[in-house]
């Protein structure tokens, strides 16, 4: 008998890998609270830090999704973990530093977009 949480046949997942690259030993705990906070803000995606001390988000999607909708529900999905990353990652970012970076101080007008 297959066992229903094992993939079968295909499965399909979304993997943003180094969104924060190479987390410093000193800085482990605080990234990991940042982790944890993004873990349970974000329900539907999981933010890992892996062995190169990287941290990246992962989606799994769901088993029963037709072939014909896969690429507009995998595309749907891709738009939503952009945009969590992009909500995330100031966060993640002062737990890299340790504080906002100087750039981020400096008046509006003077900052590029």
């Amino acid at each position: 008998m297959e066992d229903p949480f094992l993939c079968p046949g295909h499965c399909v997942a979304l993997r943003l890998f180094s969104i924060v690259h190479h987390v410093t030993d000193d800085k482990i705990g605080e990234m990991m609270k940042a982790i944890r906070k993004c873990n349970k803000r974000y329900r539907f995606v999981k933010f890992t830090l892996d062995e190169e001390q990287d941290v990246n988000i992962e989606y799994d999607f769901p088993f029963g999704i037709d072939d014909a909708s896969l690429g507009k529900v995998v595309c749907n999905m891709l738009r939503l973990i952009l945009r969590i990353t992009d909500e995330a990652y100031p966060e993640l970012m002062q737990a890299f530093w340790g504080s906002q970076p100087e750039w981020t101080d400096l008046p509006e007008d003077s900052q590029t977009h």
